[in-house]
């Protein structure tokens, strides 16, 4: 069979393709969702990682759209890339929790933080 969805439908159902598909629906909206983030004014601090997000949002826009007409999970050379691009996603992810992190752990914030907490004390 030539496409990946309904050779999956016909093998593990329903339930399973739906447990296959979303995972990789949400990780590719995920993507797509960080590269306008990093492209748009907000994310200005991380551009560099600018063009491994797009390689990651094209490689699994192509692996999607290529399962209509191939099997691409049958080839290794696609799945190792396919999860390849998803760990671009993850790691920048990551690192941009990181960096929200490190943001709030500024001396200044801290002086901020610790008079917020006196005056809970006192009230």
């Amino acid at each position: 069979m030539h496409n990946i969805y309904l050779q999956m439908l016909c093998e593990i159902g329903i339930v399973g393709l739906v447990l296959v598909v979303i995972p990789m629906l949400v990780f590719f909206f995920d993507t797509y969702k960080a590269a306008v983030y990093v492209f748009n004014e907000e994310g200005y601090g991380m551009r560099e990682w600018g063009m491994p997000l797009l390689f990651s949002v094209s490689y699994q826009f192509y692996f999607l759209i290529y399962g209509f007409t191939e099997n691409p999970l049958y080839d290794h050379n696609y799945v190792l890339l396919y999860f390849f691009s998803c760990a671009i996603t993850a790691a920048f992810l990551r690192a941009k929790e990181q960096a929200a992190c490190d943001a709030l752990n500024t001396p200044k914030m801290r002086i901020l933080l610790q008079g917020f907490v006196k005056r809970l004390k006192k009230s």
